[in-house]
């Protein structure tokens, strides 16, 4: 990777078009689980994939629900895990469901927001609750 691995960029051989995400989030502990189907296209053959992963463990992930996950490698400086799989992927289209846990400063940096002064306080909108931010 080489100089300063925090403002690392992702290879451009794959780019993703689509994420579905689901969160199970833990408001008491601060922690989260999910999945997040990620429907890419990959420029040319490779075995692994590298995506930004800020405080996640990754649990599982297949290509196209068939090819499996063989190893997993974190950088913490770059905030990245490269997933190395069992077999070539190929070029083209291709689904990366993946499993995952966040914990920590807040499941992955989720913290509670501001409350807003336009919502009554007793109404409660966990969608809007929460926002990303980035451990101080």
């Amino acid at each position: 990777m080489g100089g300063d691995r925090r403002n690392f960029r992702l290879s451009k051989d794959v780019l993703p078009s689509r994420y579905d995400l689901r969160f199970e989030l833990e408001f008491d502990t601060w922690t989260s689980t999910g999945s997040e189907r990620i429907s890419l296209r990959s420029a040319r053959l490779s075995r692994e994939i590298t995506l930004h992963a800020i405080e996640l463990e990754i649990l599982g992930a297949t290509i196209d629900g068939a090819n499996k996950i063989a190893d997993i490698q974190t950088d913490a400086e770059s905030e990245t895990a490269t997933l190395r799989f069992a077999s070539d992927i190929p070029a083209g289209e291709h689904v990366l469901p993946l499993a995952g846990s966040a914990a920590g400063h807040g499941a992955g940096g989720l913290q509670p927001a501001p409350r807003s002064s336009h919502l009554p306080p007793t109404q409660t909108n966990y969608c809007n609750a929460i926002s990303r931010r980035r451990p101080m």
